[in-house]
């Protein structure tokens, strides 16, 4: 039974002042993310470094500790336990991939991965298209209020563009779970935006919208001018099968582990490194140049005192002169000081962007690049810790892509007609991103060639056209013959052998045409 509006409503925004906190760790992680980042600079360095008030200057590393595992990250597929047709095909295998490619989520998929591991949290809802007959896919981030502030200290050069990315963006979607705790059973889902629209007077207006999902309906409101929730005339949306039973959840939760921000613990020294950062280039800008020091005489065109606003000091680049007129008579002088080498504050800065390496198992290789070139072996033990995060977030976003899977197949079931079996199981395939060296290693085993296509990221349509070549039907026949060769040697027919290699009848009737059908073995054989 739904509770009153008026209640409903209550209790949302009780959610939302009960988790402000949660909402300032994920826009103060956006920001880092995206490279708004407080960085405290002098008069002088806000000349040459804020020529852009609407792009902050930083040395972004947190966004290199997230797309560096995102690149890792690649959806290629998706097996399901079924039995294959006369073609070898399996159905809804093949469906699910035209889910897929009808969504263009081999693009998408990017972005959702990087979404939940800068932020944590990412969000994918699905609906039903009934022009293209699919299910339709859209990303959304997670909501965060406009009320709340990442940034709570005092910045100068907090500019108005950059304060915009520090507050929440009042839209977005958040999940509502049993007992509060995203780990057990979703019970509702809402998603919150500010709606752009015409008013009665044929003003352009705006008002804030609230949908919320629950597993049998769909509830939409919107925020009236009676300064209170009213539900629209199209809500409550019934969602659930043809036989009445809830649909489900058509929002599904990509959650990073711990539900963190892959970059979390890197925003405190990524400060630091900005720090340094700036002094190595104040340090360059004030002694990486001849410094003169004048004794007896103005640094000044006409010789008199500076004026005020500067119009008549000498302007002679970087290098600065320094001056004073109270010396005696004739003991006027000029030296000069040649400036400093900032190598080893460079060595400061490279020493801690390797700590952010360490701290966040990212190889060092993509932060720094160096005359030397390490071994394939350094480069792999380089690897290593960056592959096993990337296993365990393909086990987290697997799951994820499987819940929407699961979810499409079950809404083209209910306002498709798709007489899908929805006790198929799938199971997500990802790209194993492997060196070449262990691509050989693993041909050298035995492993099947098209694991190896896999392996590479090629996806079903590229192997099926790599299958099709003159070239594989060569190599296959003549691995199917070399294996036939030896099973003939023991007595094995023909069709026995290619039986047992898998070969379906129509196959081996194409390899062998005099072999009639009464001498192929049946299918239980």
């Amino acid at each position: 039974m739904a509770l009153p509006i008026t209640l409903q409503m209550s209790y949302l925004e009780a959610l939302l002042d009960a988790t402000r906190e949660r909402h300032r760790e994920i826009i103060l992680a956006r920001a880092y993310h995206e490279g708004y980042q407080p960085v405290y600079l002098t008069e002088r360095q806000r000349e040459y470094l804020e020529l852009h008030s609407e792009n902050q200057f930083c040395l972004n590393l947190t966004r290199i500790v997230t797309t560096a595992l995102a690149d890792e990250l690649n959806v290629v597929g998706f097996e399901t336990d079924e039995a294959t047709d006369e073609n070898g095909v399996r159905k809804q295998a093949e469906w699910f991939w035209d889910v897929w490619n009808t969504n263009k989520m081999d693009a998408m998929q990017y972005d959702v991965h990087e979404k939940a591991l800068s932020e944590s949290e990412a969000f994918v809802i699905l609906d039903w298209d009934a022009e293209s007959g699919y299910p339709v896919m859209v990303l959304h981030e997670r909501y965060t209020d406009i009320r709340v502030n990442a940034w709570e200290g005092t910045w100068s050069g907090l500019s108005s563009a950059i304060a915009e990315k520090l507050t929440g963006t009042g839209q977005g979607v958040w999940m509502i779970y049993e007992n509060d705790d995203p780990y057990q059973k979703p019970v509702a889902a809402v998603q919150q935006w500010s709606e752009t629209m015409e008013a009665e007077n044929g003003n352009i207006d705006s008002r804030l919208r609230r949908t919320i999902y629950y597993p049998d309906r769909i509830e939409r409101f919107a925020y009236g001018r009676n300064d209170e929730w009213e539900e629209l005339e199209n809500s409550p949306q019934r969602w659930t099968t043809k036989d009445g039973s809830p649909l489900g959840l058509p929002v599904i939760h990509f959650k990073n582990r711990g539900l963190r921000p892959e970059a979390w613990y890197v925003i405190p020294p990524q400060d630091a490194v900005n720090k340094t950062w700036v002094d190595i280039l104040g340090a360059a800008d004030l002694a990486g140049y001849p410094l003169y020091v004048l004794l007896g005489l103005y640094p000044t065109v006409d010789g008199k005192p500076p004026a005020p606003d500067g119009s008549n000091v000498w302007s002679v680049g970087p290098a600065q002169m320094l001056g004073n007129a109270g010396v005696k008579a004739g003991d006027a002088s000029v030296t000069k000081y040649e400036g400093s080498d900032p190598t080893p504050l460079m060595s400061t800065l490279k020493d801690q962007i390797m700590f952010i390496a360490q701290l966040s198992g990212t190889p060092a290789s993509r932060f720094i690049t160096t005359a030397q070139i390490a071994s394939d072996k350094t480069l792999k033990e380089q690897e290593r810790e960056l592959r096993k995060r990337a296993l365990n977030r393909k086990i987290l976003f697997g799951d994820a892509w499987e819940d929407v899977m699961i979810m499409a197949r079950r809404i083209a079931n209910a306002f498709g007609d798709a007489g899908l079996d929805e006790n198929v199981t799938v199971e997500t395939v990802w790209a194993s991103i492997v060196t070449i060296d262990e691509l050989k290693d693993q041909q050298s085993l035995g492993v099947p060639l098209e694991s190896l296509w896999i392996a590479l990221g090629k996806s079903p349509e590229q192997i099926a056209m790599m299958k099709d070549t003159g070239e594989y039907r060569i190599q296959r026949e003549k691995a199917i013959w070399e294996g036939y060769a030896a099973a003939s040697a023991s007595g094995v027919p023909v069709e026995i052998y290619l039986r047992r290699i898998g070969l379906s009848d129509d196959e081996i009737r194409e390899v062998v045409p005099e072999i009639g059908s009464e001498r192929i073995p049946s299918t239980g054989m």
